[in-house]
């Protein structure tokens, strides 16, 4: 089992840096084999050496499925107008916005990356707020699929692909009808889940220890059974959303001004609903252990190279 610490290719994460060698020290200081390397936009990755990039995690647009569905109406609604949600989605068309997941997956390639991450989700803005969704599961699930397989149409790559859970509709892991609708209908060979601990905690406001979670996921993993094979990662962290998302949906909030503007204006409430700690409690062993992931990545959003360290070095003495 490799295991890897969350990085991005945004200035402000790789300016943590000073040079490869530097990389790598932090990597031999906190006992990582690698990273996760998030892709957003179109920052330079050159800083990071090769080899240490084990996997990459392909860049997500929370509410897509209307750009790839045609709906001008919901395009207009969520993000102002056409014009505006071509800039967010980095496309204007089908075969653009599947270009972009290809020329990324060249990319992973390029560091020698052992495997891509995909979510497999839909909110619009306001829906993260509200938690009145629009799609069912079954239709994100069966948008998803038809970007997966038209990524791999005719391609010859070997990467692992993972899809991962969200709280959203989509892929949540907390339904195996829907886990094994996902996984049956990719046609790529070399798929598999990343299962993400502090996401699936997020499906159950109820949740509201470390007890809890560790309860609440044993019996996910026990409902799936025989599909629990599939798993091939884990992200790791955890966020005791429940109250906040209660607290949340009851405020009513109504979203305004223009695409930027309502999402700074979210921005706040998901950082504390998704706030990716570490978890640190003694039974995350055993869960990890159960599991057996070939990849284990420290997901954690931290402020500094500082707080990164210290939040890595702990998760590390629960998992020793």
């Amino acid at each position: 089992m490799l295991r890897l610490a969350n990085i991005s290719n945004v200035r402000e994460d790789l300016e943590r840096f000073l040079d490869a060698r530097d990389v790598r020290a932090f990597l031999q200081k906190t006992n990582m084999d690698g990273f996760e390397l998030l892709l957003h936009g179109s920052g330079s990755t050159d800083i990071l050496p090769r080899g240490t990039v084990c996997g990459v995690h392909l860049d997500y647009h929370p509410s897509w499925i209307p750009f790839w569905l045609g709906d001008e109406e919901r395009q207009r609604d969520n993000f102002g107008s056409l014009e505006a949600a071509s800039l967010v989605m980095g496309a204007k068309s089908k075969e653009e916005f599947i270009a972009n997941y290809r020329r990324q997956l060249d990319l992973a390639e390029t560091h020698g990356a052992l495997y891509a991450v995909f979510h497999v989700s839909e909110s619009s803005l306001q829906e993260t707020v509200s938690y009145r969704f629009h799609y069912t599961d079954e239709e994100v699930i069966d948008a998803a699929l038809e970007v997966i397989n038209a990524i791999f149409d005719g391609s010859r790559r070997s990467i692992l692909f993972l899809t991962e859970n969200l709280w959203w509709p989509g892929f949540s892991f907390s339904s195996p009808l829907m886990t094994a609708r996902l996984i049956q209908g990719i046609q790529y060979k070399n798929k598999g889940i990343m299962l993400d601990i502090g996401h699936l905690m997020h499906t159950n406001l109820a949740v509201a220890s470390y007890d809890d979670a560790l309860t609440y996921i044993e019996s996910m993993l026990d409902r799936h059974a025989e599909l629990c094979r599939h798993i091939k990662g884990v992200h790791l962290h955890q966020t005791f959303s429940g109250p906040r998302v209660q607290e949340m949906v009851l405020k009513n909030i109504r979203l305004s001004g223009d695409y930027s503007r309502r999402l700074m204006q979210i921005y706040e409430e998901i950082m504390q609903i998704d706030a990716h700690q570490p978890f640190l409690h003694a039974g995350i062993a055993r869960l990890i252990n159960r599991i057996a992931p070939e990849y284990l990545v420290y997901e954690f959003i931290t402020l500094s190279r500082d707080q990164h360290e210290r939040f890595l070095m702990q998760q590390n003495e629960f998992l020793t």
